[in-house]
């Protein structure tokens, strides 16, 4: 998601403003920030006329823009590069719904005029040129990145969600250290801090790591690395929690504790107390081979039939086909499971 600092600087604000106001439309503040930026003839004796028409009847600054006709006073100049503006916002709208994300990214620091502004600034100062250019292109790699933990994690990308993840990034970077509070965040935004006490909520099989069943060997070395970036924030104490039972879809199930807890070796035998007490709880660890075309249930791909059961012991996988079509394979140590 980038460095600290990394989205409070300029030229990352301004691409991010051009998406905002392509989600939200009443977002005045980052129309104001990009609307002329970069020039487009649109200056401030116009923008005071089209904000007083948009206080005068209520309506956001973008449909002011929109009744730039309407507005008395507006220039030639300014009258295109409203024209102008209008049409790249159209454009982007359209590219939004039809690109992967990263592309669409691509195309707002491209389309907008950013890129080649930034790039003329060479001229001037070759340095700063080249930052702002090499930082872009980082706003673009966080965005793929956003996209590929998406893919790993089954859900689908979407720009609306990276933008909540760069408010929270935003919050972190602005803290207040020697402030006597809590600071939430996740543990891709807490590589390069430290904390005197930390705490990792929901070490559980399934949660972190996620799809644990179906994980490559390399995806989980990602999720094990992930892992020891947050562990290793702590400077005096870390604190590993996990859900004896979680409801999930309404369902209530139960847990097995992480196995980067068991790898840490932090409070082993308190982990070890909590794996006894599962066994009372999982259906599916004796008599596996008597559990083939058992109907079951799954919180998120619902109702299914067992086809198929290999390996044993700590290994043991089973393979069920679901009603909407999907084949899924999981642990079934750690199968989230219900039998009907």
């Amino acid at each position: 998601m980038g460095s600290v600092k990394f989205y409070e600087r300029k030229e990352i604000k301004d691409a991010l403003a051009y998406i905002r106001i392509l989600i939200n439309p009443r977002d005045n503040l980052s129309l104001l920030r990009i609307i002329n930026t970069p020039p487009r003839g649109i200056g401030k004796a116009a923008l005071e006329k089209i904000s007083r028409f948009a206080e005068q009847r209520d309506i956001p600054l973008l449909a002011a823009l929109e009744e730039y006709h309407k507005i008395e006073g507006i220039s030639s100049l300014a009258a295109r590069g409203i024209r102008e503006f209008l049409l790249l916002r159209d454009s982007l709208k359209k590219d939004m719904k039809n690109c992967e994300l990263h592309f669409f990214v691509e195309e707002v620091i491209s389309k907008s005029g950013y890129w080649k502004m930034t790039e003329e600034m060479s001229e001037k100062d070759p340095q700063i040129s080249l930052t702002k250019l090499g930082n872009l292109q980082e706003l673009v790699n966080a965005v793929k990145e956003f996209e590929d933990r998406c893919e790993k994690q089954g859900v689908e990308p979407k720009i609306s969600v990276f933008l909540d993840e760069v408010s929270l990034a935003s919050e972190v970077d602005s803290m207040d250290n020697s402030s006597d509070a809590v600071t939430l965040m996740t543990a891709h935004l807490a590589k390069g801090l430290e904390f005197k006490v930390v705490f990792l909520t929901g070490m559980e099989e399934g949660l972190f790591p996620i799809n644990s069943a179906n994980s490559s060997a390399e995806e989980m070395e990602e999720e094990r690395r992930l892992c020891y970036v947050g562990m290793t924030r702590a400077k005096r104490k870390l604190f590993l929690s996990w859900a004896k039972e979680r409801k999930t879809f309404g369902k209530t199930y139960v847990n097995s504790i992480s196995r980067f807890v068991f790898e840490s070796e932090i409070d082993g035998k308190r982990a070890d107390s909590f794996s006894s007490d599962r066994e009372k709880y999982n259906p599916f660890q004796s008599s596996a081979q008597t559990l083939l075309g058992q109907k079951v249930s799954h919180p998120v791909y619902g109702v299914g039939r067992i086809l198929n059961i290999t390996g044993s012991g700590e290994y043991a996988k089973i393979t069920v086909r679901f009603s909407n079509g999907s084949k899924q394979t999981f642990m079934l140590k750690y199968a989230p499971l219900e039998m009907l």
